[in-house]
């Protein structure tokens, strides 16, 4: 085997052990963020049940008008989807 070859197969083995090791470390990533949005799903999950049970108890107490509130979250989250267009 000439020096030559040497380097040659030196360089692809290098080239695999990188490769390989990216591979893995997106894999790695790819999970880490599965479960960050399945942690997040259930935070959501949460998050809802906890504002449609307070809607109710407000609507309940006659705090709150259904209609206008309706309205009114959807102007906020109008607002802040054009904030948020904005930034990008």
């Amino acid at each position: 085997m000439s020096l030559l070859d040497l380097f040659v197969d030196m360089d692809i083995t290098l080239d695999r052990v990188v490769n390989d090791g990216a591979g893995n470390l997106a894999d790695a990533t790819v999970d880490e963020l599965r479960a960050k949005v399945r942690a997040q799903r259930s935070e959501i999950i949460e998050l809802c049940a906890t504002v449609g049970v307070l809607i109710n108890l407000l609507r309940e107490a006659g705090v709150v008008d259904g209609h206008v509130l309706k309205y009114r979250v959807e102007a906020a989250l109008a607002e802040q989807g054009e904030a948020a267009e904005a930034v990008l």
